[in-house]
């Protein structure tokens, strides 16, 4: 189908991330998806006078949101479209609480519908800068990011979107969140799948309820040289521990830490472990992430993984034992109780 003159040049660059002047074209009812799309986050004005649309002389606007900047820790946050304002009001979430700085932009795009030489052209043109504001973290992803995902669908065209998200050892995987960095999140990288299978004509591998999770721990379990799969029970509380070699290295270090660092000041704030709570990361059930602090990293970093299906007393006790059990055996002869109250006192909790 003909297009306008330079926009089959623009690289995904420009595509996705347009600054300035920028106007596509298209034979109407021929367009290519995502041909009038952006990554910036737009919200709809409505419609407005256009001397040049056909379709009722009015053509719709559509403004940059800008970012959200958080006042205290400086996380940039992406405005929601639909309640960008209450997510404003609501400010930067738990557990830093702090209100945000909107970082407005002055950017905005008209889309309608033109004719010229007896054709119709669905337009889209921007206009402005955004260079008062960061870029906003998530978005659509390019074309050359969607052919990416295909690419790493096509390698292994019956992994599940979690297979894909953290990679194989096999020549040519590549992780998705290295593709871009918002197919770390579950629900971004599982609908990026499932749209490349679409398009590719592969019906997607149906991922629902705890026995699927089960048979991809077991599958990775086989795949991967280094055991990991710590402990689990389909019977009573349902749960799965993970761990590494490397990370029962990590809680060694942090318990020799806690035996040989002084008992007052600063650093005593970097004794014991933080959990986090992700209700998020699998479709069902509740991720577990206990951290202890390491000081050649210099940051909290994760030293178990604990998937279980509930919140409750009983699901938490493997975990918390687990944790108690290595404690015991790092610490030897000079095992303090008063280790084990530092695992329990600093749990908290992330939505």
């Amino acid at each position: 189908m003909p297009i306008s003159e330079g926009f089959e040049h623009l690289t995904d660059e420009e595509m996705m991330w347009p600054e300035g002047s920028q106007r596509r074209e298209q034979v109407r009812g021929h367009e290519t998806e995502h041909w009038a799309s952006s990554s910036f986050a737009w919200h709809s004005n409505g419609n407005i006078k256009h001397s040049e649309s056909i379709v009722k002389g009015k053509a719709e606007l559509r403004r940059c949101l800008g970012v959200f900047k958080c006042n205290s820790c400086s996380q940039v946050a992406r405005p929601n479209t639909k309640t960008f304002r209450d997510q404003f009001d609501t400010g930067c979430p738990d557990p830093c609480n702090s209100p945000y700085i909107w970082m407005q932009c002055e950017a905005k795009t008209f889309r309608f519908v033109s004719e010229r030489g007896g054709m119709q052209y669905s337009v889209w043109e921007h206009s402005g800068s955004h260079q008062s504001h960061p870029r906003p973290p998530g978005g659509r992803l390019s074309l050359g990011q969607r052919e990416a995902v295909k690419q790493q669908v096509m390698r292994h065209h019956d992994a599940s979107s979690y297979q894909l998200r953290t990679g194989d050892l096999g020549p040519g995987s590549v992780p998705l969140a290295k593709i871009s960095p918002s197919l770390a999140n579950a629900r971004s990288a599982r609908y990026a799948v499932e749209k490349s299978c679409e398009s590719l004509g592969i019906n997607p591998r149906t991922q629902k309820g705890g026995g699927s999770l089960l048979r991809g721990f077991s599958e990775l379990s086989r795949e991967l040289s280094t055991p990991f799969l710590l402990d689990s029970s389909l019977s009573g509380p349902v749960f799965i521990l993970l761990g590494t070699p490397f990370m029962s290295l990590l809680m060694k270090e942090a318990v020799d830490d806690w035996i040989t660092d002084a008992k007052e000041g600063p650093s005593v704030g970097r004794h014991g472990l933080v959990t986090d709570v992700d209700h998020s990361y699998f479709r069902q059930g509740n991720l577990l992430a206990p951290c202890a602090w390491s000081h050649v990293m210099e940051a909290w970093v994760p030293v178990l993984f604990c998937w279980v299906d509930r919140l409750n007393a009983e699901h938490h006790r493997p975990h918390f034992r687990r944790l108690f059990n290595d404690i015991v055996e790092h610490s030897g002869t000079k095992f303090d109780k008063k280790f084990l109250t530092h695992v329990c006192s600093r749990l908290r909790s992330r939505a």
